[in-house]
């Protein structure tokens, strides 16, 4: 089993940060992702329960992610359960905390290796990637956010 943590701070507050991550269709606005949408509405919130974000160009180069958990503004919960990702068993947990005014993002993701020798290579891979999305969402129009 692999796992990844990436965690970053953020001035606006955790209603505005929360709004701003769970918003599935504006990933791309913030992540290196190139594309994403809601593929699914979930049950009792659109981007809720049941709810499944695409990420990627289309096709068989997009993964697919559902969300498990959504407590809003404390823990969102997914699994990438389709996508040309070579791990399976992923599970992610995403925590929301106000700090210092401000909001606290913990992302965390385990997984296991679909092939042993991958495993490693997969977990910088994944550290980068979230790594990057937390400091692309400092630069994401909050003014655009409707509460």
């Amino acid at each position: 089993m692999f796992k990844v943590e990436s965690t970053d701070w953020y001035s606006q507050d955790i209603e505005t940060i929360w709004l701003a991550y769970t918003d599935h269709a504006r990933w791309s606005e913030w992540t290196s992702i190139p594309k994403s949408s809601l593929f699914k509405e979930g049950s009792e919130d659109k981007n809720g329960v049941g709810a499944v974000r695409k990420l990627g160009p289309g096709g068989p180069f997009s993964a697919y992610e559902e969300i498990l958990a959504f407590e809003p503004q404390k823990r969102l919960e997914y699994t990438v359960y389709k996508g040309p990702l070579p791990f399976i068993n992923h599970r992610g947990i995403v925590n929301f905390s106000e700090e210092n005014g401000g909001t606290r993002i913990e992302w965390q993701c385990t997984y296991e290796a679909k092939l042993r020798f991958i495993g490693k290579l997969m977990q910088k891979i994944t550290q980068s990637v979230f790594d990057s999305a937390l400091k692309g969402l400092h630069g994401f129009p909050f003014d655009s956010i409707k509460k």
